[in-house]
């Protein structure tokens, strides 16, 4: 189903919320070989955006992960901590605006430092010599 949050600036397509042991969650199949650790971000965000558009209250999140090597052949791996997943997600998130949008406002090319003539160094330091002691 697709999601967006209109406050976050995001959207995105979630796979199934669903009420597990009488728990809201969000849920998320994933056929990679490891939960990787962006994975509950990207759930937050989902359960942020369900949350913002609707009266349902998030409990949890939790990837499935499918082909897994047990003897179950899935893993069910919970997130309960989704809030604190979200404040990360929107710091990640603010990096990736700065540099995919942000950044490319300024100017293009950094700034030309003006330096004097001359540099002296004293005991491991750099010193700047004005024109005058010359």
């Amino acid at each position: 189903m697709p999601v967006f949050s209109k406050k976050g600036g995001y959207a995105g397509r979630l796979d199934c919320i669903a009420r597990v042991n009488g728990q809201v969650m969000i849920l998320d199949w994933k056929t990679s070989s490891s939960i990787h650790e962006n994975f509950p971000l990207q759930f937050a965000a989902y359960a942020t955006a369900i949350e913002e558009a609707t009266d349902i209250k998030i409990e949890a999140t939790a990837a499935i992960q499918m082909g897994a090597k047990n003897k179950d052949g899935y893993r069910f791996v919970l997130f309960p901590d989704w809030h604190d997943h979200y404040k990360v997600f929107q710091h990640v998130r603010a990096v990736w605006q700065y540099d995919v949008f942000d950044s490319k406002k300024g100017p293009k090319e950094p700034p030309v430092l003006e330096l004097p003539a001359e540099l002296q160094l004293n005991t491991g330091k750099a010193e700047v010599v004005p024109s005058e002691k010359k």
